[in-house]
């Protein structure tokens, strides 16, 4: 049986277990609404895909209890607990011009899986990837709670993010905060702005997750994971704080690492994406003042031209436009596009370009087989 993180046994922390056969990367073309369910409302699985050729759609929903932990109180009985009393439908539908939709109210304490294909008149069948989440009260719990999770992935091919609240969302406003990330993880990984493109394009290879109370961050780029989020960090590929005071977000430099970014602000999902340049791909900063250094082989900043040309010539990339960052000794490559790690204003138009997006690539792509190191 895969595991997606190896876990110390000291840590209290549960993922959700489930055993499903695995299938071929297909299109990634269903998802579930809301995204963050708390079991007093319908949840609806939708199977959305914008090909004439397709006749027909069908989408399987499994779900039964979740075994370990104990919901009510938080309480964590097992490292890997599963699902009993598993249940099983079909939704079909004969039909390839509309979304195919499924709508139910599942219980608190309910773990979900669903998988969409749609077939074509030539009858060849287009299968997504398995999601798997939980339906939980919006109340701090003791675990990871899987919002978007790829459970029948091998281990290490996937890219699992943990968001967590800082102090300023109280108890009494984490279902601000598990709005506040469903708001990001919308736009990210189901949006159409450039700036998602890539995680957009490549969201099979994401988990997402949300945490417990515990973590913190303060002015001067200062973390913290403690109480039940104490480790939390350390098994996650990257871990993002949401916070809503106004203090500079700021991330670490280097793989798998965590960042924090400002819930509350227009341009949150910009700002995630950017952060993540630094704590998922070890990118530098490209503006005047940023973060200017990088933390592994692929990167996006240079200390001299020669060096800047250099990659570019045998990255295949147009060494010739290599220009220094004003007030710095760092050069880069830049191009005609509005480069997200060049810009932290939220202007949804930005997106990788050149030395960046050829990083970003190469870590999507080695998700085929373990995305890290």
């Amino acid at each position: 049986m895969p595991s997606p993180l190896a876990f110390p046994p000291s840590l209290a922390i549960a993922f959700l277990w489930l055993s499903t056969p695995g299938h071929a990367i297909g299109v990634a073309f269903s998802s579930h609404s809301p995204l963050i369910p708390d079991g007093m409302q319908s949840v609806t699985i939708e199977a959305r895909l914008s090909d004439p050729a397709v006749t027909s759609m069908s989408i399987v929903i499994i779900w039964g209890k979740a075994t370990g932990p104990t919901l009510n109180n938080g309480t964590i009985a097992s490292l890997a607990p599963g699902r009993q009393n598993a249940v099983s439908v079909t939704q079909n539908c004969p039909f390839g011009d509309r979304p195919c939709t499924y709508t139910q109210k599942f219980d608190s304490g309910t773990l979900v899986t669903y998988q969409a294909t749609a077939t074509t008149a030539a009858r060849k069948t287009i299968a997504d990837e398995e999601v798997t989440f939980l339906v939980a009260p919006l109340s701090p719990m003791r675990l990871l709670r899987p919002i978007v999770w790829h459970s029948h992935r091998p281990e290490g091919s996937t890219i699992n993010i943990g968001f967590f609240p800082n102090e300023d969302y109280t108890d009494d406003a984490y279902p601000s905060f598990t709005s506040d990330v469903a708001a990001i993880i919308k736009s990210v990984f189901w949006g159409t702005s450039p700036f998602a493109k890539s995680y957009a394009d490549a969201r099979e290879r994401f988990n997402v997750w949300v945490g417990p109370t515990g973590a913190g961050v303060v002015a001067g780029c200062i973390r913290k994971f403690l109480g039940d989020a104490t480790g939390m960090d350390q098994v996650l590929t990257g871990a993002v704080i949401l916070h809503r005071e106004a203090i500079g977000d700021c991330a670490d430099v280097h793989l798998q690492g965590s960042g924090s970014v400002n819930g509350v602000s227009m341009g949150s999902d910009y700002l995630f994406v950017h952060e993540s340049g630094h704590f998922l791909h070890a990118l530098g900063d490209e503006y005047p003042g940023g973060g200017h250094w990088t933390g592994d082989k692929c990167r996006n900043l240079f200390q001299s031209k020669a060096e800047c040309e250099d990659y570019g010539r045998n990255s295949a990339l147009n060494g010739g436009q290599c220009g220094q960052i004003s007030a710095s000794n760092y050069w880069h490559l830049s191009g005609d596009g509005l480069e997200i790690m060049a810009d932290v204003s939220g202007n949804k138009d930005g997106y990788w370009t050149l030395a960046a997006r050829q990083c970003v690539e190469a870590r999507l792509a080695k998700c085929q087989t373990v995305c890290y190191p």
